[in-house]
């Protein structure tokens, strides 16, 4: 396959949100041969993923969603149409008063840039972008260039086919849901949202981890192993990049943002400067023991999987599933009331533990409830010992 220029010279950081992206794209970006945005065009990757939808009748209530329950196209359909798509001037007008002044530096100083940008195709359209960005943080060493986009998982096949390297990173579902839910309201995502919907976002995420390891050009980490050993974390990443390794003083003290102030942690509960483990586990303090039994239970295959241990669920129990309430009020206009616990998405949860186990399923129902029949594969191996 013909890519557009050297591989690996640009990258896509991607994951669930209030899983570590802004720490990675943080400490990638302070290496000499770096340079990241943090979300700095996220509207490219919407429009592009409404008109998929739109191209297949389909309405969904976010562009990026958890793609758990899809029916009816699968990944290859995706990417054939992100390689066809072209975007217009419209689509760029429209994608160029979208952009959020207040994200990121550089999205603030590419929304002056719309004469610099020409229609064209997807990966035109991303590339410019690209090179916008690399002019706005140069690099004497620079030669790699690339974004922190949050739950855009689905994208990485495309651009890992097309030359992108992209990075993953994981993290601990209850200390996801800790933050996201129980941590500052409103600041980092907004209203808030059903626990199932984080939790499936999250899967989202392991499932790509699965389906992709071993392909050229992807990695992924869990965010406690990149606080825990930051320098051991980073040299698998500048390793797999092909890059200098860091200074070995880099993880020490305060980082700078690129704008050249001290960077401090987006946390929900304590801000910090630099690396730090104080996140790590801080769900045992702040989730009711309910939430936690919840998350273990319907995230148990894929915690065993990557290394989390649970402490309240030791196999699936369905009458958890069906007590479960959320301990909050829903207030995202986006979802209705009692979401999480709604029938439909009660059996769809069950059922899908179940078909973990039996393993005699349809490719279609393969696709509706794991992803890929890789990751349900991996799965099932483990969850040999949960029931």
């Amino acid at each position: 396959m013909t890519q557009d220029s050297d591989f690996r010279d640009r990258v896509l950081v991607t994951g669930c949100y209030r899983s570590g992206t802004t720490l990675v794209e943080k400490l990638l970006h302070s290496h000499p041969q770096v340079a990241i945005g943090a979300q700095p065009f996220s509207p490219l990757f919407w429009i592009a993923m409404e008109k998929f939808h739109g191209s297949m009748g389909i309405t969904r209530r976010y562009p990026l969603g958890h793609l758990f329950g899809e029916r009816g196209y699968g990944p290859k359909a995706r990417d054939a149409f992100l390689g066809r798509l072209e975007l217009s001037a419209s689509d760029l007008d429209r994608l160029f008063s979208q952009l959020d002044p207040s994200e990121d530096f550089a999205s603030s100083k590419i929304r002056t840039q719309r004469d610099r940008i020409d229609p064209g195709s997807f990966r035109s359209v991303l590339r410019q972008f690209l090179e916008l960005l690399d002019e706005l943080y140069p690099k004497e060493q620079g030669r790699i260039v690339g974004a922190k986009e949050i739950v855009c998982e689905e994208f990485m096949p495309f651009l890992l086919a097309h030359g992108h390297a992209c990075i993953l990173i994981i993290r601990d579902p209850r200390d996801v849901v800790a933050s996201v839910h129980f941590g500052k309201r409103g600041e980092y995502t907004g209203a808030q949202r059903p626990v199932l919907n984080t939790l499936r976002l999250w899967r989202k995420s392991v499932a790509f981890a699965i389906e992709l390891e071993g392909t050229p050009g992807f990695s992924w980490l869990r965010y406690e192993d990149l606080v825990g050993d930051p320098v051991r974390s980073m040299l698998a990443l500048t390793s797999a990049l092909g890059l200098e390794e860091f200074s070995s003083s880099t993880f020490d003290g305060e980082l700078q943002d690129q704008s050249g102030e001290v960077w401090r942690a987006n946390s929900s509960f304590e801000p910090h400067a630099g690396v730090s483990r104080g996140s790590v586990g801080s769900y045992r303090a702040r989730l009711p023991n309910s939430v936690v039994r919840y998350i273990e239970t319907l995230c148990l295959p894929e915690m065993r999987l990557i290394g989390y241990e649970a402490d309240r669920a030791t196999t699936f129990d369905p009458e958890v599933v069906r007590s479960y309430r959320d301990p909050f009020e829903e207030t995202h206009s986006r979802f209705e009331s009692g979401y999480s616990h709604a029938p439909v998405r009660v059996d769809a949860e069950i059922a899908r533990f179940e078909g973990i186990a039996s393993g005699e399923l349809s490719a279609d129902e393969v696709q509706a409830s794991y992803l890929f029949a890789r990751t349900h594969a991996a799965l099932r191996s483990a969850i040999q010992d949960t029931r």
